[in-house]
């Protein structure tokens, strides 16, 4: 027995209005993961400043929703007090996904190497005791 589907015009009216009526803003709506960036370069030209785009690692764990993830560029963020984590995000530098095995046996996997240029250095220049204080759960580093 063979189905067959007719393609009538009022078919395709109602497939045409249903989604229309979903990607609306009073139906469902497609969306990521909230996601914020913070590079030490930028400035307040960058798109998305002090939004989803901050210069500043304190003010990127603050900017972001729970839930969301805050991507942290190559290069060097200094901080005189802690930074306080109080709600679930991921927090992923530029090594993200490497192996952080210093060998360099592992196949077809990027790795990483002692001192790599492109890590992200996070400083308390001698005066914070403890750079985090994590006072949530489901927080990944």
């Amino acid at each position: 027995m063979r189905t067959t589907f007719s393609r009538s015009k009022g078919a395709w009216t109602y497939w045409v209005l249903l989604a229309l009526f979903l990607f609306s803003s009073g139906g469902a709506t497609l969306s990521a993961e909230p996601a914020t960036f913070v590079d030490d370069d930028y400035t307040s030209l960058t798109a998305g400043w002090q939004t989803t785009h901050f210069d500043d690692l304190a003010d990127a764990i603050a900017g972001t929703d729970p839930g969301g993830s805050v991507t942290v560029a190559e290069g060097n963020y200094s901080t005189t007090g802690t930074i306080t984590i109080d709600k679930a995000l991921s927090l992923l530098g530029p090594m993200a996904n490497v192996d952080a095995r210093t060998t360099t046996t592992i196949r077809s996997v990027p790795y990483r190497m002692p001192g790599d240029a492109s890590e992200a250095i996070i400083d308390g220049g001698g005066v914070a005791t403890s750079i985090f204080s994590i006072n949530a759960s489901d927080v990944e580093i």
